[in-house]
């Protein structure tokens, strides 16, 4: 994640980037990358039906001021005017296939230019790129956690074949 997000900032020349993690049983994303937006990491944020279906799907960027001025602004009012108020500029999906597995987040160029069809279509590119990064490192974290639980398993299992064993051996006396 970090090297992406460095990337981009670099590229942009952003304040602010952050990298959401789509959990597709909750519905739900999670801040796994955070630089300049003033909020606590272990935020989760609820998907908005009508933004997954309009844009995140479709591999759309959401470029906040422009949703705000559509139709759709009125069915995901609470879910843009967040956005807004955490100055975030333009949520670009990140998939694999047609599943979302998460969204980069953008806030403002240091110089305060408006983002391009140029830049658009770089993130475009950077994003569908990343997809697979971000899922190989996904499985990577999810096998080291397996392995660590499967570590203190067998540990557990050790520790009262042990002590079954101990009791087995008073007994034979």
């Amino acid at each position: 994640c970090s090297i992406v997000a460095e990337s981009l900032m670099q590229a942009f020349h952003l304040k602010k980037l952050g990298i959401l993690l789509y959990d597709k049983e909750t519905r739900e994303y999670t801040i796994k990358y955070n630089h300049g937006f003033d909020i606590n990491s272990e935020q989760r944020f609820q998907e908005d039906k009508t933004l997954h279906k309009f844009f995140t799907v479709q591999r759309q960027p959401i470029i906040v001021e422009e949703v705000k001025k559509s139709s759709i602004y009125k069915r995901s009012k609470k879910t843009i005017d967040l956005l807004d108020g955490m100055n975030v500029e333009i949520l670009a999906p990140v998939n694999i296939k047609n599943e979302n597995i998460a969204l980069i987040a953008l806030g403002p160029k240091e110089s305060k230019d408006i983002y391009t069809k140029d830049d658009l279509g770089v993130l475009e590119v950077v994003s569908s790129q990343s997809a697979i990064a971000l899922k190989n490192a996904l499985l990577y974290e999810e096998s080291l956690a397996f392995g660590e639980e499967l570590k203190r398993k067998v540990e557990a299992a050790t520790r009262n074949l042990r002590s079954a064993n101990e009791r087995l051996k008073k007994l034979d006396r």
